[in-house]
């Protein structure tokens, strides 16, 4: 028996019961969507009420109503909730039906079970969102041993945060231009960190290292001189007649 709107929570995450049969439940991860898992008991489980995305009614656009009719099929079937076969060969009937992929079918399919709907919800990112995304991005693929290029850097941020599970892009993600300004304008290409995380501590040290201090730190008062090993003959000669030897004396 399928139970649309039973919500129960564990460990932070919001779950949907899709099935009560005898021996268990089947439930489905609301802030997360994929396949849908059986366990025996709701044991650890805490009853909730219905996330946000099932409190607001939103109209339809015909994109929409296109993707819901595509995955029809599968609604109208309680079974495909536990079987995971007789789930995956409607997806892949509906898919070729509508000339699509069987995972996306499938995708979209889960989403709804979980969400009640059959697109992202758009998530409203303030400045400080974005640049948070951007500085993580930074240190974690370009400050790296694999020595990503900068646009590589962004890219793999867009990729990473701002594409949804349709493989569109957000209209809101950050552009390349405001990427490379925050990376120039917060002097991200001054810093250390880049060069230990690229080439290492041992490069940086030898090459980069700032020197601080002159050559003239070591002395502490006027008169001191220093002397090095190198041995040498000395002599004191005449002023006036340099061939005559006042003193001599060897330094070792």
């Amino acid at each position: 028996m399928t139970d649309p709107l039973r919500f129960v929570c564990r460990l932070g995450a919001v779950f949907r019961i899709l099935k009560a049969t005898q021996a268990g439940y089947w439930l489905i991860n609301c802030d997360s969507p994929s396949p849908p898992f059986f366990d025996v008991a709701l044991e650890g489980y805490e009853r909730v009420p219905a996330p946000e995305s099932w409190m607001i009614d939103c109209p339809t656009t015909p994109a929409q109503a296109t993707r819901l009719q595509m995955i029809q099929p599968l609604l109208n079937c309680e079974d495909c909730i536990s079987d995971k076969s007789l789930r995956y060969r409607m997806a892949a009937d509906a898919a070729q039906q509508h000339q699509t992929t069987t995972r996306r079918i499938l995708h979209l399919y889960y989403r709804y079970l979980a969400t009640g709907r059959v697109t992202a919800k758009k998530r409203t990112k303030s400045a400080n969102t974005d640049n948070h995304m951007i500085e993580q991005a930074i240190r974690r693929y370009y400050y790296g041993s694999k020595r990503l290029s900068l646009r590589a850097a962004y890219e793999m941020m867009l990729l990473e945060d701002y594409v949804g599970p349709d493989g569109e892009l957000d209209s809101d993600a950050p552009t390349w231009s405001q990427f490379r300004h925050y990376y120039y304008g917060h002097g991200f290409h001054r810093r250390p960190q880049k060069i230990i995380a690229r080439d290492g501590l041992t490069k940086y040290q030898r090459d980069h290292r700032s020197a601080w201090g002159s050559s003239a730190e070591w002395r502490p008062q006027p008169g001191s001189y220093q002397m090095d090993a190198t041995q040498a003959d000395i002599y004191l000669v005449s002023r006036q007649d340099r061939s005559i030897v006042v003193c001599s004396m060897q330094h070792q």
